[in-house]
């Protein structure tokens, strides 16, 4: 009787030890894998960022006078073959070059899903827009390099071409002018397109968040057709930008699919205004986001991964006034202030990126049942 006892109480501790240790095998399962997908997040973010320090594609700028000689928009693959193309492949060089240059980025809407400008209307209207700037700010067309999405990013092969839309905050934020051309024009459908159509449509609230948060309101201008018109401080055209930039995955995209190609590059955009915050425009894209957050970053699209990139910039804050300082020191005095004040932000960011980095690599996996105290498994 009590050799039975003994092995069914050796049967039960045995399973039971079965049990606890099948449990933490199971909890290091699920922990480990959890760890990965943390990583990965991080990883991303990083990327995300990194992006808009590093183009992962050249910025093209293509002269206004060749561009206009050419009587039509041009494809990226043409313009590149035919030497149309002036590119940039480091953010150094696309800052120099910036400073050197007049460079306009210009934003508009396509007229149909299968090409920019069927009927040649936009092309006449960048054309007009870029020459009243000329005559504004008494520039000559072969002074003046533009910045064109169909000219500017690879229209044939999809794995650059997403890499240069990874970088599209860059492109708009360091051009010296921003023009959004929306004139009063019947798209391929017959539908009417101007100001308003081009404000819904969520590649361009890109632009216009990606500008505002670097460039602000300097060097930016409406084209609607009529003539150049600037955006001031207090307009309604103001107002209807700030409201429209940050509300990119409300707008329209002829593409569903669309939306999950801007997730990464509005990750590095939210980065560069937790940065620069403090600023006027991105202080008010800030707060506007902010109060709209859940519809500005659905959560179909980026999961927990703005909580992570908030949680991680207010680790970095109070290296701010160090980093912006001991890079104003090393800026040379002849840069214009503008491309200044981006190497300072820049400067800052490659600190939050390098904090995220030291991030990714310090997490390790649990080793005992005791490890697996106090973790959080669904929220790692």
């Amino acid at each position: 009787m009590i050799h039975e006892s003994v092995q069914v109480a050796s049967a039960t501790l045995g399973a039971e030890h079965r049990v606890t240790a099948g449990l933490v095998k199971k909890l290091q399962q699920v922990t480990a894998a959890n760890e990965e997908s943390s990583e990965l997040k991080l990883a991303r973010i990083m990327q995300a960022t990194t992006r808009l320090l590093n183009p992962a594609f050249p910025a093209c700028f293509v002269r206004f006078d060749v561009f206009e000689e050419r009587g039509r928009m041009v494809p990226h693959e043409e313009a590149r073959d035919t030497g149309m193309l002036r590119f940039c492949d480091t953010t150094e060089d696309v800052l120099s070059f910036a400073g050197r240059h007049p460079t306009a980025f210009i934003s508009h809407q396509w007229l149909a899903p299968d090409a920019p400008d069927p009927d040649g209307t936009h092309f006449r209207a960048i054309c007009a827009a870029v020459a009243a700037l000329c005559k504004k700010l008494v520039f000559t067309p072969a002074e003046v390099y533009l910045w064109i999405d169909y000219s500017s990013v690879p229209q044939r092969n999809l794995n650059t071409q997403q890499a240069c839309i990874g970088s599209l905050g860059l492109y708009a934020s360091v051009a010296r002018f921003f023009v959004a051309v929306a004139p009063e024009v019947p798209n391929r459908s017959g539908a009417s397109c101007d100001l308003n159509s081009y404000v819904a449509r969520g590649w361009c609230r890109l632009e216009q968040w990606a500008r505002l948060t670097v460039g602000g309101l300097d060097g930016v201008y409406l084209y609607d057709g009529h003539g150049l018109h600037e955006y001031r401080a207090g307009s309604e055209l103001m107002q209807q930008m700030l409201g429209a930039a940050t509300d990119v995955f409300g707008g329209d995209f002829t593409v569903e699919k669309d939306r999950e190609t801007l997730v990464d590059t509005v990750i590095g955009l939210w980065a560069l205004t937790l940065v620069n915050r403090d600023t006027p425009y991105v202080r008010d894209i800030h707060n506007l986001v902010s109060a709209k957050k859940a519809a500005a970053f659905p959560v179909e699209l980026f999961g927990d991964m703005i909580d992570r990139l908030e949680n991680d910039y207010n680790q970095v804050l109070q290296l701010r006034a160090s980093a912006i300082g001991s890079y104003l020191q090393d800026a040379p005095v002849s840069q214009p202030k503008k491309l200044r004040e981006l190497h300072n932000l820049f400067s800052l960011t490659r600190t939050f990126v390098v904090k995220l980095r030291k991030r990714t690599s310090a997490h390790r996996l649990p080793e005992s049942a005791d490890d697996l105290r106090g973790i959080d498994i669904q929220n790692q």
